[in-house]
């Protein structure tokens, strides 16, 4: 698990542009303190087509539907907005912006970081509740050492550490009780020498 949770970790698929102004309806130079990406509705398409998608039309036809979302967003030869790498080299060489770590700190905040129920002080990293790449390496180990005692199938319940889902990577303090009634650990035991008693 170790390639894909780096990747997680490491992996930065946007390269930060231009920021859409509200006031002047103009796109103005990204600041370059500001690492933040943008949300993914504020982005433009990745070939600068002011065109989003392509679909077949009722003639068999590829036709190039506007996302109309994005203000500006049209082929001026430039890149606006929140550039979408298209490659994995891409994004190793050129790309500085994650989905996963938004704000560029090296802490994952998506999925949507979530308190625990029952947390207290001391059940919160040191990170103010988010996400470590520790943190998701435990969590993610929990849950497949899970499917070794409990088997293949997935707890209905999202706040179930064997969930089907990783909308959060606070679940690994719980299991529900349908998962539990399926958990199965068998322990060899071996008869003793004789000699012993």
């Amino acid at each position: 698990m170790k390639i894909p949770l780096d990747h997680y970790f490491s992996d930065d698929p946007y390269q930060k542009g231009t920021v859409w102004n509200e006031n002047t309806f103009s796109w103005d130079p990204a600041p370059t303190s500001n690492l933040t990406l943008m949300p993914l509705n504020l982005g433009e398409d990745p070939q600068d087509t002011g065109k989003f998608v392509t679909v077949v039309d009722e003639n068999n036809n590829p036709v190039h539907v506007y996302d109309g979302i994005l203000q500006g967003d049209t082929a001026n030869g430039n890149w606006d907005g929140d550039r979408r790498l298209l490659t994995h080299l891409e994004w190793q060489t050129g790309g500085n912006l994650s989905p996963f770590d938004i704000d560029n700190d090296d802490v994952i905040e998506n999925p949507t970081v979530t308190l625990l129920a029952d947390a207290d002080a001391n059940e919160q990293d040191d990170f103010g509740n988010l996400y470590t790449k520790q943190w998701v390496l435990k969590h993610t180990l929990t849950h497949e050492i899970g499917h070794a005692i409990g088997g293949l199938a997935h707890s209905d319940f999202s706040y179930c550490l064997m969930y089907g889902y990783s909308d959060d990577w606070k679940r690994d303090h719980f299991l529900s009780n349908q998962f539990r009634s399926r958990l199965k650990i068998h322990n060899k035991i071996r008869e003793m020498p004789s000699e012993v008693f």
